[in-house]
This record gives C-alpha cells, structure tokens and sequence, in this order.
C-alpha cells in the first residue's frame, strides 16, 4: 500500500485514538488505574475510610432507624464510602436508595428518594407523596427489609428539603422506624443540620473522612497500581512521595496528578517517573485548575 500523501488523514488515527490507552499501553497496565470513577474494585480503605465505614454500618444495622452524618472535603472519598455502604448492604435485608440530585424541591426530592428505593407510579403533590412513601415502606417493613436512604452532596440542602427528609424518618410502625438516612456532603454539613432542631436530635452518629496520611497515601497509589494489573511501580519512591506531599493526602488529587505524570512519562517514553517529572505535571495540573 502507498504512503499517504501530504495532507491526507484518510489512513491516519485520529488524536483521540492515539491518546486513547496511551497510558495503559506504555506502561503495560489492564485498566487506567487513577480514573476518578468510584470503582469498587479500587477503592483504599485507608484508617480513616474504615473508622468511617464502620461507624455507618454500625449505625444502620445494629441501631435502625436514625440519621447517620458523614462530612469531609472534597476529594476525600465520601461519594466512594457511600457506594461502599450501599454495595455492603445485603438486598436480602435492605432497600438502598443513593440520592445525589439534592438541589430539586421537597416534592422532587421525595419522588427521587421513592423512585430510587423502587417505587413506582408515584403521585403528585408533597402531601400525596407522603402518603405514598408511608404505604411503601410499610410494604417493605413487611418483606422484613428497612430502607436506607443515602444522601450525597446534603450540605447544599435547604431548609424545607432537610425538614421534608425528617418527616419521612417519622414512618414507623408499633415496634420500630421503617427508614434510615444518611447524609453526607462537605464540613458544612454540620452548620446545615444544625440549623434544624429537630433533625439535630435524631443524629444517632457522626463520621468523618480526613486526608491520608504519609503511609496511607503510599499505600494508596500501590494499591490502585496493583488492581489495575501493574507489574511493577512506574513511580521511583521519591516520585511516589512528591505525589503524595504535594497532593497533601487528598485522593482525588493524587489520581489527577498520578495521571498526569504516567501520561507525560508515556510521551517521553520514560523508564520511571522522577519527581521532576511528578513537579511538572503537578504545576500543569495546577495551572489548569487555577
């Protein structure tokens, strides 16, 4: 076959092609491992993250019924610990709802709440709905399953949507409440919360995420390196440290910065990542983000 002639891209790949896998290809891995999708499969659970894990579980399954608060800034994981809980959760014994459209009205939110839980054909109306999440979960109540409700990004809701999620926590038969909520969201969760006395007393416990330390945050870029079929550590150990010291323990910006760094060493067709090469792409990373 003919070389193409100038100009022509009829044979050529496009640039997405060609950045298409680069990593995974360079450095011989099955799958991206710093991708900010909260896969499963990848998640770390550093000291905090099952201090945390274990506070929700424990709040849902031996108490039942109440309202679990986990804060933490963003990047560190509260998103991955809620899928966490709602994966560990058995269906036999469970219904799981994981709401993130928070900014919707009280009547939008509680068909959102309703629909995640599985219900169906739902009606119009705040006070309708509330009629229907009573004769739903007393249905489930029946199939001996409690609800639980997970509510991510909370600190942005208002007034009227925290006090329409307390009256649905006051479903309840004779012998016990049919529903537990957990919110989440940013430290400012806790001032948002606050600001409802009511819903303030029915917090049965409080958990929070905190940066990774030193050795975590190592252990943290090993561990996704592993998972994603790595044969060896793309990073020198000094490299690995940067990374983690200019990232200050916060997951989500060591796999932006960890990402960066294997697409650049991939171009120079590097060896290992030096903690030059991490400088340089954390400075691209933070330029871009500034």
């Amino acid at each position: 076959m003919s070389a193409p002639h100038i100009g022509s891209t009829a044979t050529l790949p496009s640039a997405a092609d060609v950045a298409e896998g680069i990593v995974e290809r360079y450095w011989k891995l099955y799958v991206h491992p710093f991708r900010q999708s909260p896969d499963p499969a990848f998640v770390y659970e550093s000291g905090p993250f099952r201090e945390a894990l274990a506070r929700i579980l424990y709040d849902i399954v031996e108490v039942g019924g109440g309202l679990s608060v986990l804060t933490g800034s963003p990047g560190l994981g509260v998103t991955t610990l809620l899928r966490t809980v709602a994966s560990t959760l058995p269906e036999a014994f469970f219904c799981t709802a994981h709401v993130v459209e928070t900014g919707r009205p009280v009547a939008g939110l509680l068909s959102t709440v309703l629909g995640e839980l599985g219900a169906r054909k739902l009606p119009r109306g705040r006070s309708a709905l509330f009629d229907a999440a009573t004769s739903f979960l007393a249905g489930l109540a029946r199939e001996g399953r409690e609800a639980v409700v997970l509510v991510d990004e909370a600190h942005v809701l208002g007034a009227s949507q925290l006090e329409g999620l307390r009256r649905l926590m006051n479903i309840e038969t004779n012998e016990r409440k049919l529903l537990h909520l957990v919110l989440a969201g940013q430290p400012k969760l806790s001032a948002t919360i606050a600001r409802n006395e009511s819903l303030t007393r029915r917090v049965t416990i409080r958990a929070k995420l905190e940066p990774l330390q030193t050795a975590d945050a190592d252990r943290y870029i090993a561990h996704r390196l592993r998972m994603a079929g790595a044969e060896r550590d793309p990073f020198s150990p000094r490299a690995a440290s940067r990374i983690v010291a200019r990232c200050k323990g916060n997951p989500r910006r060591i796999n932006v910065v960890a990402t960066a760094a294997l697409f650049a060493g991939a171009l120079a067709r590097a060896t290992t990542i030096s903690p030059a090469m991490v400088d340089a792409a954390a400075r691209e990373v933070e330029e871009a983000t500034a």
